[in-house]
């Protein structure tokens, strides 16, 4: 499996490199832009899976460089989705910081609802995260309802328009991952008397009954503190 990971990378690292010299020379480097910003994203996660953790942050810096060049919105939050990962796998918390404020500035100018909903959910996710980090307890969970919320939106257009099952578990997973950060950023603050109100209150249903236990384990998994 290493092995097979190894030659993943060697060649998107061929093939990122060598449309990037395609883009240098290009009239209309737009589709070379784009291209490079893939291969390079693909790259940077198989160097971190191989555990080659600075290369994969290299290669991250490059989807990046390749992707603001191209001004596609996703192909530029995927790369700073890639970066958070790489920086933290080497305990560099402070490079994440700012870019999840860049993640955020990019989607303040993304038109696309769907879009906005579901990278800024994962934005607010490790925001949440950092905050713990720091014992922010009571901002951590404003992020993480930010978080919960914005997948509940994301999870109902993925209901109405996309109806690809996959991407629906896929979002079902997501939300009890921010569930589960949310009950345990209220148990560290010390109010998991809070929770059944906050999650009463969520501006947007969720896509399963919220009385349904697959939604409500998380909660009872993190305890009472005790």
């Amino acid at each position: 499996m290493r092995g097979e990971i190894k030659e993943y990378l060697a060649f998107n690292e061929f093939q990122a490199r060598e449309t990037e010299k395609n883009a240098a020379t290009s009239w209309f480097p737009q589709q070379y832009w784009e291209a490079a910003a893939a291969s390079y994203h693909e790259a940077a996660t198989a160097a971190r899976l191989s555990g080659q953790l600075q290369k994969s942050i290299a290669l991250g810096e490059k989807a990046l460089e390749m992707a603001e060049k191209s001004k596609e919105p996703v192909l530029q939050l995927q790369a700073i989705n890639e970066l958070i990962g790489g920086y933290s796998s080497v305990r560099n918390f402070e490079k994440p910081k700012g870019l999840i404020q860049k993640g955020f500035a990019i989607l303040e100018k993304t038109p696309d609802a769907h879009t906005r909903n579901s990278w800024g959910s994962g934005l607010y996710l490790q925001l949440g995260i950092d905050l713990m980090r720091e014992r922010e307890y009571e901002k951590a969970i404003d992020a993480f309802s930010q978080s919960l919320r914005l997948e509940e939106d994301a999870q109902a257009f993925r209901y109405r328009v996309i109806r690809n099952q996959s991407s629906i578990e896929s979002g079902k997973t997501n939300i009890v991952s921010r569930l589960t950060h949310l009950g345990d950023a209220y148990r560290r603050a010390g109010k998991l008397g809070d929770v059944p109100q906050t999650i009463a209150q969520s501006p947007a249903p969720l896509s399963v009954s919220t009385s349904h236990p697959y939604f409500w384990a998380p909660f009872i998994l993190v305890g009472d503190g005790r």
